[in-house]
């Protein structure tokens, strides 16, 4: 009987240490997941201003000079830029402020893209948790605007509605008719399905548009 009980005590604590062990890796596994969310998202972001800062300095160098040496100056800023977010994302981003407004200002200065930026829904006033994800949603959606589509003008739209906040991204770049949804889609995705939102995006006349759902009911400070 005694035996019988000391063997289930033992099973038991065995069991216990391996739950233990699993959820350790798995919180492991989630943390390099979003680690590396953050990698490509920041990073990315910085490298396609900078992609585009650069072929703009090369296409003008024969004519001119001046504004060619002076992109070549603003892209060392970015490389500069770039390290720096790589560094931050190593070292988890635990400090990270979302700027959305300097995010978007920085990115027109190095695309040469005009994006208009219009929140009704006061996202400065919103928990960190939900301003980062708004923040890494329009970050991608730039990116891709500008990468894939070629945009020249994108629009932001932050709306709050009912029991939800409405973000529509839309650019007039050369859109899709079939989308393979890479890395960042992909991590746009999981971040709204962990809050229980929803995710929608393709192209339409002219152009490519990101659509997002966030439930409204926990999201103020």
């Amino acid at each position: 009987m005694i035996l019988s009980f000391i063997i289930t005590i033992l099973n038991y604590a065995s069991a216990q240490k391996e739950a233990a062990v699993k959820i350790e890796e798995l919180s492991k596994a989630n943390e390099r997941l979003r680690i590396g969310r953050e990698i490509h998202d920041s990073l990315g972001h910085t490298l396609t201003g900078l992609i585009m800062q650069l072929e703009m300095a090369y296409h003008v160098f024969d004519t001119d000079k001046d504004k060619s040496y002076g992109l070549l100056r603003d892209s060392i800023g970015s490389s500069r830029e770039a390290l720096r977010h790589t560094r931050q994302a190593v070292e988890k981003l635990r400090n990270d402020k979302y700027d959305i407004i300097e995010m978007i200002k920085r990115f027109q200065e190095q695309t040469a893209a005009v994006i208009v930026f219009n929140d009704h829904a006061n996202t400065p006033f919103f928990k960190e948790q939900y301003k980062g994800l708004i923040f890494r949603l329009i970050q991608e959606a730039l990116t891709n605007s500008i990468k894939h589509g070629r945009a020249k003008n994108i629009s932001i739209n932050i709306n709050q509605e009912k029991d939800h906040i409405k973000i529509m991204i839309e650019d007039d770049g050369s859109g899709a008719e079939k989308v393979i949804e890479g890395y960042g889609l992909k991590g746009m995705r999981e971040r709204l399905d962990e809050l229980n939102g929803y995710f929608d995006y393709g192209s339409k006349n002219k152009g490519f548009f990101i659509k997002a759902l966030i439930p409204a009911g926990d999201i103020y400070e």
